[in-house]
């Protein structure tokens, strides 16, 4: 917190409560929020003279609160932390932290009877306790995406870009607290108020219908129609978050502009909607468009924190693409790029899943992971990749029920995506239902046809099926589709190396261990199919290769079937340690 309360939270915190409070702050805007209002405080005349101790006073009392540690704020641990008192203080003989106390309690309210009246948050010590009371009297505005009813459903990009203008300007012009949200759930009380409504593109002119609701009382403030030419966009949406302003009144003034010209900000959503629809069609070419766009996206508005997400997703998934670069290197990219994205955004759902993915794959960090898929669903509880991703992370923990509810969540909202209409058979394929399997695959590609990554895992389910003719004709197909990569070579050898085709297995490993100039030959592949050929030796020796390039596929491991031969193997259990696999809860047998 500047030179003020942050360099006393360094002596009266430990180091992992720092560390904890710097990620809650970038994570919940309310907690910056707070711990900028007591910079604030200790700026004012009523604190800027008084003794070191009693500025720290406040600064801990508030950091404990916002850690959730309200049980750790009592008059002994304030004089031991705070005033440097022994460990063996005893209030009843010592009045310091009482009187210490009374004083912070005047002092706060002579602050905000004076220079702090106008302020937005509020924070007092109440008698008899030293927990503070944090209040934010701000507004909460939720601002749902607008329902689309123009004919033409390509213009629902349109939709976004209002909700996206209406919730700037409200964050920006008036003193609230605004929630962007693509619909509204009975029973979320973070916001009281709510904007909802429709737009329709007729032609050259627009239409904006909107409702704003009191939740509390259930009342409709308002309820009013704006029209402009479609040039006009962004001056209708000034126009009805202005009227949102005028029916709210915040009690507060307003503060500030919009940071950055409105056009600039419709622009790099523009590229982010043209980014994400090349994303989703899943080819390489496409994911490299997508990178593309994304970065234009960026340079047009460098605090685009969607953008900075749509990067870390690209870099997440090239590595089923562009195998001639260690998967580690891709995952640190896309890492970065969650964790900007995160720090300019962090109440989007988008960077909290980049970020959990990217923790995922870089650090096999499942716990951190875990935590950051639970927040975005808790943020959008529709944002479709979310449910996809922490599916992904349910079926390479073996928690294949969980994955089924979270890939079924996903394919509700989003239907149409490639990838989301794929993984919905991956729990049946890793938790040996392979004719249940089989059929979710071949129903995704009667919609998809080229999509390869489908008959990659078609052939992987066939032969575990014992159709081996069948893989090998699926496998053909990913050949002709995505190219004789590392991935699928070692799909085939590991299937003539359980089809009693050692011979071929050997001689695919001889011309995949030869310098040359093709693709590189990703270690994991060699594990798989000496695995399928029974030299346990020699797969071990490269699952641990895999594991210092963080392979992808080794995420899988603990449910893959073709590694079935190493269970059973102390290697394998210690492996599985390494990867943070041994120790989580699984529905495997």
């Amino acid at each position: 917190m500047g030179d003020t309360a942050s360099e006393g939270r360094s002596e009266y915190l430990s180091s992992a409560e720092r560390e904890r409070l710097d990620g809650l702050r970038l994570a919940d805007s309310a907690v910056d929020d707070a711990l900028r209002q007591v910079d604030r405080i200790l700026a004012s005349p009523k604190f800027e003279r008084v003794q070191r101790n009693a500025r720290d006073f406040l600064g801990f009392v508030v950091a404990k609160k916002l850690l959730g540690r309200d049980d750790e704020i009592k008059e002994v641990t304030i004089a031991i932390h705070v005033y440097g008192e022994p460990a063996d203080y005893d209030p009843a003989e010592n009045t310091k932290i009482r009187m210490a106390g009374c004083d912070l309690r005047k002092r706060l309210r002579d602050y905000y009877a004076r220079e702090g009246q106008n302020d937005a948050i509020e924070i007092t010590i109440p008698d008899g306790t030293y927990v503070p009371e944090i209040l934010d009297h701000r507004p909460t505005i939720a601002v749902a995406l607008f329902e689309n009813w123009t004919p033409d459903g390509d213009q629902s990009y349109l939709c976004t870009a209002v909700q996206d203008e209406i919730a700037h300007r409200l964050r920006h012009t008036g003193n609230t607290r605004v929630y962007s949200v693509t619909r509204l759930e009975a029973g979320d009380r973070r916001f009281r108020y709510a904007l909802r409504g429709s737009l329709e593109c007729l032609s050259n002119n627009l239409r904006l219908n909107t409702s704003l609701s009191d939740r509390h009382s259930g009342r409709i403030l308002a309820s009013q129609a704006f029209e402009a030419k479609r040039d006009d966009l962004l001056k209708l949406s000034r126009q009805a978050a202005d009227a949102v302003l005028e029916a709210v009144k915040p009690p507060h003034p307003l503060v500030g502009n919009p940071r950055q010209p409105s056009h600039e900000r419709f622009e790099a959503l523009r590229l982010y909607q043209d980014g994400r629809w090349h994303l989703r069609r899943r080819t390489a070419g496409d994911i490299r468009k997508a990178i593309d766009l994304f970065e234009q996206a960026v340079e047009v508005n460098p605090e685009y924190a969607r953008a900075y997400s749509g990067l870390a997703d690209c870099h997440l998934i090239l590595s089923w693409y562009e195998l001639s670069t260690p998967d580690r290197l891709w995952f640190e990219v896309a890492k970065s790029y969650a964790l900007t994205g995160l720090g300019l955004g962090p109440g989007l759902p988008e960077v909290h899943t980049s970020l959990a993915y990217a923790k995922l794959l870089s650090d096999f960090d499942w716990l951190g992971a875990e935590e950051e898929f639970q927040q975005a669903i808790l943020i959008q509880n529709r944002y479709a990749q979310a449910h996809h991703w922490y599916g992904n992370l349910l079926v390479m923990q073996g928690r294949f029920a969980e994955a089924e509810d979270e890939m079924k969540r996903a394919f509700d909202l989003d239907p149409g995506s490639i990838a989301i209409r794929k993984t919905v058979a991956d729990p049946f394929y890793y938790s040996r239902h392979y004719a249940e399997a089989i059929d979710r695959y071949n129903a995704a590609l009667k919609i998809h046809p080229d999509f390869w990554m489908s008959h990659l895992f078609l052939g992987w389910a066939y032969q575990q099926a014992g159709e081996n003719e069948r893989a090998l004709q699926e496998f053909e197909v990913v050949t002709a589709r995505a190219g004789l990569n590392s991935i699928v070579q070692g799909a085939i050898g590991h299937l003539y190396a359980t089809s009693g085709q050692e011979q071929k297995a050997l001689s695919l490993l001889k011309h995949l261990g030869q310098p040359n100039e093709g693709p590189r030959v990703a270690p994991h592949t060699l594990a798989v199919v000496y695995a399928g050929l029974g030299d346990k030796d020699r797969a071990f020796e490269w699952l641990e290769a895999s594991y210092e390039n963080r392979i992808e596929l080794l995420a899988w491991i603990k449910v893959d079937p073709r590694f079935d031969s190493l269970r059973g193997d102390d290697r394998f259990d210690r492996f599985l340690e390494r990867v943070g696999l041994a120790s989580t809860r699984s529905d495997a047998s």
